[in-house]
């Protein structure tokens, strides 16, 4: 299209009975509704315990089942209830769904549900003194096992909503099973890059700019964008204004960025800004040229100027008049090339500078500036790169986020080869490390090679086989070489000189992954079964409020197939599809269909479907009685406090240097997860006694 108005899409949800979407529970009087009828309830070995049904405050209906436990024993079936007036009756290997509601007068009451028969397969979870949803996933081992209830702990339970649903395996059609107990990592959000081009777009007549503006930030949704450092004022660091920047095409684009950081922060907007740097300033260089590599230069005493380049970025932070959000010093540092491009080891040499020592240097002289950003590196040009740059930046927490770039895939044919899943498994074990991980981010790739859906597949493949928290397209705005602009494959817009823009078919392939998955979102497991169509493929993720899940399938292969959905306990409550097929490509891309996620799908050959689950319940309410500090560790001069994980909420570091305050918000805490603990991490810590506190972060 030229400079028309992209449409946007309404949203129109299409309503399904409970009948469609639910499987049918199994248990018997599931809300004590007909007060205890179908269960049956004891002590035994010298427990003590009553049962009653209660109405005055159930979940919902009129009734809740209260227990009121005294001494749970010392048997695991000393409290019991059991679900005797229900028959389980299932073949063995089929997947189940237990979830309940529960309370309880006092945090850390513990109960265990028990499927058993000759087999004892349980699992025990934890109360909060709110109602909270509780789920279990579990596949059958026997034919006919029985529903128990085991009260571990005293104290007094409430239970309320008692379900067991079986999901058999369809007779036909894919089977894709979305399991949300089993979860990945939290977003960061979709962004692109205006590198080059930010200028492109201010200088648009102002009526194509607002059109491409509400495309990419509200059409689109992009969360972050990716703009290029032009400060390099003439004689620095003698002068350091900006207006000393020549030529005038370099400061031009120096203000396009302040121009476009407006735009993206107006109001309402979430979207996150990411500065790159390709090369520090000419004088700073070894070859003094901001091009052709290079490294850093050394003083008279043959050291490397890590404190002359520190000051440059304080310099640019203290000229910029905004602050960006994330900060990369070196892109691609193993990089040399005729543009702008600077040398640096992953620790120093005989002849390069070590990009550990320059991270060490810059984050020292930045670090308590009111409005840090957030560092990230190496921003590797290609996944092997990245895993021998990062080895010495694992035991550097000034570093927030891991970065790394595509470029290995030269081609479509090598999106899926051995080495490219080798390596992107890799990144993910180094953002798992519960020591040294950090989220990782996919910051910069495209290829004119790659159309809209082989684009889609590398962003799948990303996203999926190393855990990436955010992908930046590269080619988001670029130059036009017709007028009127004209599409290009690889550029989601491209922009003439004079004020036309044309938007290529790539647009397509991110908005189905940024238009409904943004920042918070976590990605959580969904499994294909084996043995059918490899070209299906498929991601998961819960919006952070835990009442919305976007399902997103590829099918890249050249047959049209069907896909049956299993949601392992999540509540569906209404559906909704946008579908882009080769075929729709310059007619209906995008295309809203409804939703009877109870039959088999239809996904089209060569297409991808981004389906919208609304759900009946909320998945992740927040429980402030979990919100408590385990334990404090102290690794060299790192500080870190350990808390119950609360999936899908974010919590918030304070210090002070006295029990009584003031308290500062801590900038940029590592924050990691493992083994239901939540580990934030101060990154700044003090040379002298500190107080912290945490506190739950609102949802974004």
């Amino acid at each position: 299209m030229t400079s028309t108005l992209a449409s946007i899409a309404i949203t129109a949800i299409f309503l399904a009975s409970a009948g469609l979407l639910k499987a049918q529970n199994l248990i018997t009087n599931p809300g004590f509704e007909n007060n205890l009828t179908g269960w049956s309830n004891a002590t035994s070995g010298g427990a003590s315990a009553s049962f009653a049904v209660e109405s005055s405050l159930p979940y919902t209906g009129a009734r809740a089942m209260r227990v009121a436990i005294t001494n749970p024993g010392t048997a695991l079936h000393n409290v019991q209830s059991r679900a005797t007036g229900t028959s389980i009756n299932l073949p063995i290997g089929t997947p189940t769904t237990v979830t309940f509601r529960a309370r309880a007068s006092i945090p850390g009451v513990k109960v265990r549900f028990v499927l058993q028969d000759a087999t004892y397969h349980n699992r025990e979870f934890t109360l909060s003194t709110s109602w909270a949803r509780y789920a279990w996933n579990h596949t059958t081992t026997e034919a006919n096992p029985e529903l128990r209830i085991q009260f571990r702990s005293a104290g007094t339970v409430w239970l309320d909503d008692i379900s067991v649903e079986a999901h058999p395996i369809p007779s036909s059609g894919i089977l894709l099973t979305l399991d949300p107990s089993i979860r990945h990592q939290t977003m960061d959000g979709f962004g692109g890059a205006l590198t080059w081009n930010a200028i492109r777009i201010i200088n648009l007549p102002s009526q194509q700019r607002n059109e491409v503006e509400s495309m990419i930030f509200d059409d689109l949704g992009l969360d972050i964008i990716r703009l290029k450092n032009w400060y390099y004022p003439d004689g620095y660091p003698a002068s350091k204004s900006p207006s000393a920047i020549s030529p005038a095409w370099e400061r031009n684009n120096f203000n396009a960025n302040q121009s476009f950081v407006s735009m993206a922060r107006k109001p309402g907007r979430r979207v996150k800004i990411l500065l790159s740097s390709w090369s520090p300033p000419e004088n700073l260089k070894s070859n003094n040229d901001r091009q052709n590599g290079g490294t850093l230069k050394k003083n008279i005493n043959g050291q490397f100027l890590y404190a002359d380049f520190a000051q440059y970025w304080v310099d640019l932070l203290d000229n910029l008049n905004w602050t960006p959000d994330y900060l990369s010093f070196q892109n691609e540092p193993d990089w040399v090339a005729a543009h702008e491009t600077c040398e640096f080891a992953p620790t120093q040499t005989a002849t390069k500078a070590g990009l550990a020592e320059a991270i060490d240097a810059i984050h020292a002289r930045i670090r308590n500036r009111p409005d840090v950003p957030i560092l990230i590196g190496p921003e590797s040009e290609s996944t092997g790169k990245f895993l021998e740059q990062v080895v010495p930046l694992r035991s550097r927490p000034s570093i927030g986020i891991y970065a790394f770039h595509n470029y290995n895939i030269g081609d479509p044919s090598l999106t899926d080869s051995a080495s490219v899943i080798s390596n992107l498994n890799g990144i993910r074990s180094e953002t798992s490390n519960p020591t040294s991980g950090r989220p990782n981010w996919m910051s910069e790739f495209s290829r004119g090679a790659f159309d809209w859906l082989e684009t889609a597949h590398v962003i799948h493949n990303t996203i999926v086989e190393a855990n990436a928290s955010a992908y930046i397209y590269w080619a988001l705005a670029w130059a036009s070489e017709s007028t009127p602009a004209t599409p290009h494959p690889e550029r989601v817009f491209s922009l003439d000189t004079s004020g036309t823009y044309a938007r290529g078919d790539t647009y397509f392939a991110l908005k189905h992954f940024a238009k409904y998955i943004s920042r918070g979102h976590q990605r959580f497991e969904v499994s294909k079964a084996t043995g059918t169509n490899p070209s299906i493929r498929a991601s998961a993720y819960l919006h952070p409020a835990g009442n919305q899940v976007t399902l997103v399938v590829l099918n890249i292969g050249d047959t049209d197939d069907e896909i049956a959905l299993r949601f392992r306990g999540l509540p569906i409550a209404s559906a909704t599809s946008f579908r882009t097929r080769k075929s729709d490509i310059g007619a209906s891309p995008f295309e809203q269909r409804p939703v009877n996620p109870a039959s088999n799908l239809p996904i089209s050959k060569k297409s991808i479907t981004t389906f919208v689950f609304n759900l009946a319940t909320t998945l992740n309410p927040y429980d402030p009685a979990l919100l408590r500090v385990n334990q404090i560790l102290h690794q060299s001069n790192q500080v870190s406090l350990a808390i119950p994980a609360q999936p899908g909420h974010n919590f918030i570091l304070w210090k002070s240097s006295s029990p009584a305050g003031p308290w500062l918000q801590v900038s940029n805490p590592t924050v990691s997860e493992s083994d239901g603990e939540s580990l934030l991490t101060d990154p700044n810590p003090s040379s002298t006694r500190a107080f912290y506190r945490v506190q739950r972060a609102p949802n974004p």
